[in-house]
């Protein structure tokens, strides 16, 4: 998703985004008990591996041998660049950006629309003027009372 949403958004006459190379990796309270866990420790089934481009696979994943037989694990040079956090998001965030880009995705779907506006307010707070907010598929920000500039259905600009 991230790269198909920034090339996207590269499209047209909008000028690229830059991103850094830090990240933060969150789940939403009382969700998915071990995505943090597993994410952290960067060991996945290697079915998990066949989105991610060949190059990139060599050079920052090792497949598992012996009793890691089946999985491959995401360098540790990688997994120190994310902070990984669990946060419930109708309460105030820790402040963790600013960021270029915040993923929303698969998130608003579960909340009404207040309790989506202040999500997407608390998100959007996190990323940087002119950064992008990119929501799910499933997912749409209208009828919401925001201040984002849309770019693409799922790709937002922050001011």
């Amino acid at each position: 998703l991230f790269v198909e949403s920034l090339d996207d958004v590269a499209i047209g006459d909008d000028p690229p985004v830059r991103v850094d190379d830090e990240t933060a990796a969150g789940n939403l309270e009382g969700g998915y008990g071990n995505v943090l866990e597993r994410a952290r420790t960067g060991l996945y089934p290697i079915e998990r591996s066949a989105g991610i481009p060949k190059d990139l696979l060599h050079a920052s994943c090792l497949k598992g041998t012996g009793k890691q037989e089946g999985m491959f694990l995401v360098s540790r040079h990688l997994r120190q660049r994310v902070t990984f956090t669990q946060a419930n998001l109708i309460q105030p965030l820790p402040r963790l950006g600013p960021f270029d880009v915040a993923f929303l995705r698969n998130v608003l779907i579960y909340f009404e629309p207040p309790q989506k506006k202040l999500v997407v307010d608390a998100v959007a707070a996190q990323v940087k003027p002119g950064g992008l907010l990119i929501v799910g598929h499933s997912e749409s920000l209208t009828g919401l009372d925001h201040n984002l500039t849309p770019l693409r259905p799922t790709v937002y600009r922050v001011p």
